[in-house]
């Protein structure tokens, strides 16, 4: 892994929000109940911010999928906000292609549309195994233990504007359906709290070691 940068947001606990039977699509990702809709759209505010800045200057960008994989509030908002500032930064938008149980019916949605032909790779397995590690050591691994990857990885690639309209052409794209449903279940508010504070210890220590 050559880099990888923490922009070390507050997570807005709106995991598990949303009424996966029937989601509806909003401009901050997903509808969601009142309890959690003004700290879901903050978070919009706040992620568009600071991924304007980060991502200037990029020529390819890879984010969550549409539908949130396997059903996950924050990627479907990562990804309304990454496509919210392509415009403005034109960069190519790339998304992963797995699928879950939760969101089958979801994905159908989002499965024809003017996409570019889709970019296929043999996975990495050693690299996912490095990232599985990383997740794994700061407590924020929301994946089984015995987790298999798939052989295989597509990326399907929004166009831009000018390309949709020159290729009006509609096309489906092949998906990865991965056996779990969900995350791990949602931690109590000490947990949580517990679990928030020794990530930002281990990132100051990591900050006061390169100092």
């Amino acid at each position: 892994m050559n880099h990888i940068e923490c922009l070390e947001l507050d997570v807005p606990l709106t995991q598990q929000c949303c009424d996966w039977s029937n989601p509806t699509v909003s401009e901050f990702g997903l509808q969601l109940p009142e309890t959690a809709r003004r700290r879901y759209e903050h978070s919009f505010a706040v992620l568009q911010t600071r991924l304007r800045k980060e991502l200037s200057g990029c020529e390819n960008v890879i984010t969550h999928n549409p539908w949130g994989e396997y059903g996950n509030e924050m990627h479907v908002q990562v990804h309304r906000v990454v496509e919210s500032l392509r415009g403005d930064l034109g960069y190519r938008l790339w998304f992963s292609n797995y699928v879950s149980a939760r969101t089958s019916a979801f994905v159908e949605r989002f499965m024809l549309g003017p996409y570019a032909e889709p970019v296929c790779f043999a996975t990495e397995i050693d690299l996912a195994h490095r990232v599985r590690d990383l997740y794994i050591a700061e407590g924020c691994w929301t994946v089984p233990m015995d987790y298999v990857w798939c052989e295989s990885e597509c990326y399907n690639r929004m166009p831009n504007p000018d390309e949709r309209a020159s290729n009006p052409e509609r096309r489906a794209f092949p998906l990865n359906h991965v056996s779990w449903e969900q995350s791990r279940p949602l931690l109590s508010l000490p947990r949580r709290i517990l679990a928030r504070s020794n990530r930002l210890l281990r990132a100051w220590a990591r900050r006061s070691v390169r100092r």
